[in-house]
């Protein structure tokens, strides 16, 4: 709402919505001078870049490269699939049905195609953006617009490109698309302005009727951040087998052996435990000797007092 430029490079090869188109006609009306830079979708990095590490790679791992190329080639063909052969969206007719080439020429602006070697670009055009007939062409190359310039409400505007093949980080090595980019970041203006990039995937970014309302967060909301999570997770599997093994076996009751009142056996157990917990061999041994003079009697033996 607050931003004075909005750089939109949706991951869409449909044009945008009538929802998303109304909403920024409804943002350059609340505001002066405002921009929105348009990056087509119709361009992957990732092919050119194995291409590249392609010839710096060891012979022993050409293969996966191959493959790799391979794959990305055939994931970004498909999705592209998608891209309708000949729509108007009102900000640009998308047309994909167009014979792919690699630019080398350019036309347009002399503040634009001054100081560019057109031969060293590297700039990759598949489908189309074709702007409307009142919109200004800045860069172009054998009648295939490259970026233009469409004016909207309170002195606010479109730039259009057609794709990212001189804007995405990896066509950015290339000194020429360098300068393309700095040309590009002149039509916003000198002034300090507040910039967004905005980043969304198939059928656009949602557009509410109202602000969501921010939830609000609470404690328990650490349970979901990794690695806390997983430690969490596991030590409450860990609580679960431990109160399983504390859980008291239920099952029919059986009557337990009644302790044997005359075994004799039990007590000197019971005194031996108690004169173990003394700590003191000589006390015990002293004890023992004391039962064995006066307290046990054998047949044939006088006791200690002199009685039989």
């Amino acid at each position: 709402e607050k931003a004075d430029c909005i750089v939109w490079a949706p991951d869409d090869f449909q044009p945008p919505q009538s929802d998303v188109r109304e909403w920024f006609t409804a943002w350059w009306r609340r505001g002066s001078d405002r921009t929105l830079i348009y990056i087509g979708r119709d361009y992957d990095a990732t092919p050119a870049y194995w291409n590249e590490v392609k010839g710096m790679t060891p012979p022993d791992e050409q293969a996966e490269i191959s493959r790799r190329l391979a794959n990305d080639q055939n994931r970004f063909l498909t999705a592209r699939a998608a891209m309708p052969e000949d729509e108007d969206c009102d900000w640009f007719v998308s047309r994909g049905k167009r014979q792919p080439r690699v630019v080398k020429t350019l036309e347009g602006a002399a503040d634009w195609v001054s100081d560019v070697d057109a031969g060293q670009l590297q700039i990759e055009l598949n489908g189309r953006l074709v702007p409307p007939l009142d919109a200004e062409v800045l860069l172009e190359s054998k009648g295939d617009a490259l970026v233009s310039r469409q004016e909207m409400s309170n002195d606010g505007e479109l730039l259009l490109v057609v794709n990212g093949s001189f804007l995405l980080n990896f066509p950015l090595v290339n000194h020429e698309h360098r300068k393309l980019a700095a040309r590009l970041l002149e039509e916003i203006g000198p002034d300090p302005r507040e910039v967004v990039f905005l980043e969304s995937g198939a059928g656009g970014p949602p557009v509410w009727e109202q602000e969501p309302t921010a939830r609000s967060r609470t404690g328990l909301d650490v349970l979901a951040v990794w690695p806390l999570s997983v430690i969490f997770l596991q030590l409450g599997a860990l609580g679960l087998i431990f109160c399983y093994s504390r859980l008291p076996i239920f099952g029919r009751p059986r009557p337990l052996a009644a302790a044997g009142l005359a075994d004799f056996g039990r007590h000197i157990a019971a005194l031996a435990s108690l004169l173990e917990r003394t700590r003191d061999r000589k006390y015990a041994a002293q004890r023992v000797a004391h039962y064995q003079q006066v307290v046990r009697r054998e047949p044939g033996r006088y006791t200690a007092r002199g009685g039989r």
